[in-house]
């Protein structure tokens, strides 16, 4: 794996997943899926945020609410706001996602 993570987890939603880290119990979250919905990700982001963390698409842009699209096509990343560059870098180009 280009993360070479310690363990990883298993859980269920986004926010769940998320919840994680705000709770210092994980540090990255990674979705290679352009499935996931705006609505799953938009209130988990603000609670991330508040906490210090980050949240980005795979090319390390924003998420973007804007637009016709429902979907993240980029496929999204959240951190602990540590090493959001880090992982970035490492998944560049790892994962062909669509837009």
């Amino acid at each position: 794996s280009a993360l070479q993570p310690a363990e990883t987890l298993s859980v269920g939603s986004v926010g769940y997943k998320v919840g994680h880290i705000v709770a210092d119990e994980a540090d990255v979250y990674v979705a290679t899926t352009h499935h996931t919905s705006l609505w799953d990700t938009c209130a988990p982001e603000a609670i991330l945020r508040a906490a210090g963390g980050d949240w980005v698409d795979l090319d390390g842009e924003p998420l973007n609410y804007r637009g016709p699209a429902l979907n993240h096509g980029r496929g999204l990343l959240a951190t602990n706001g540590a090493s959001t560059a880090d992982v970035v870098a490492r998944l560049a180009g790892k994962f062909p996602v669509l837009d």
